[in-house]
């Protein structure tokens, strides 16, 4: 339990610099306001998935570490299957 504690934490440190990373670049992305070539579809609409995937990940990890924490304290709590 201890070591899956750490290692969610670690995951967690490093997924919210990427999320760091993933609003930057909508920031940027936003005020560059560009499209693609030929489909002229706005780059903000082609960055969003990285943007709520890195953002989903985050949750994801940021819940099972609330959890192997609970655990660790000998508190009961409900699992998330993965």
């Amino acid at each position: 339990t201890v070591i899956a504690l750490i290692r969610d934490f670690i995951t967690t440190i490093i997924l919210f610099a990427a999320s760091y990373c993933a609003v930057e670049l909508m920031v940027y992305t936003a005020e560059a306001g560009g499209t693609t070539a030929t489909l002229k579809i706005p780059m903000m609409i082609v960055y969003a998935p990285i943007f709520i995937g890195i953002f989903m990940m985050n949750f994801y990890t940021l819940v099972h570490t609330v959890q192997d924490a609970m655990k660790l304290l000998g508190k009961k709590t409900e699992e998330v299957g993965a």
